[in-house]
């Protein structure tokens, strides 16, 4: 504990580096910490939005953060490293909005629709136009859909369950 202590007076310390070249902010100004294990984690920023927050996936140097709206709608907010709000698409039909990914190759958003009871579709998001440019209908897989982009081979990688919030997890690529 009193090594962790002193590593924390070490970093209140020492000069936070500016890095981050689109807002030129302090990264991760506070540090937190977990005395009894010794976990410690940076704090980017908070989210200030009060909406249902589900998704989240990082690209280009900025955060991207999906909100369920509800009305089968989600809104996908960009934020620099710092917390900054840049743009957003406004309300979509994406759903629930519970999982993002980017994709590199084309550099598109994927969002899986989410929820126990919600057929699981992944849509492609062309966020610079705020739109949804495809539906992919995986309601074969079951419910509570997430979904992670594999950039390095281009693949999509699909989490559900064919028995809702409860059952079973699947995983496709």
């Amino acid at each position: 504990k009193e090594k962790i202590e002193e590593s924390l007076i070490n970093l209140n310390n020492t000069a936070i580096k500016k890095t981050n070249k689109l807002d030129n902010c302090d990264l991760a100004p506070k540090k937190l910490i977990d005395f009894d294990t010794g976990v410690q984690a940076d704090l980017m920023f908070y989210v200030d939005d009060s909406r249902n927050q589900q998704g989240l996936t990082y690209a280009l140097d900025h955060f991207y953060v999906g909100f369920d709206v509800g009305s089968n709608q989600g809104d996908i907010v960009k934020y620099t490293k710092s917390g900054v709000k840049v743009d957003s698409t406004g309300n979509i039909g994406i759903g629930h909005a519970a999982g993002l990914g980017f994709r590199e190759s084309n550099g598109r958003i994927y969002v899986a629709n989410g929820g126990g009871s919600n057929p699981t579709h992944v849509y492609e998001v062309d966020f610079n136009n705020k739109r949804v440019t495809r539906d992919i209908n995986l309601e074969k897989y079951g419910t509570s859909a997430l979904l992670a982009i594999d950039n390095d081979n281009d693949r999509l990688i699909l989490h559900t369950s064919p028995g809702g919030d409860n059952g079973e997890i699947i995983f496709n690529i």
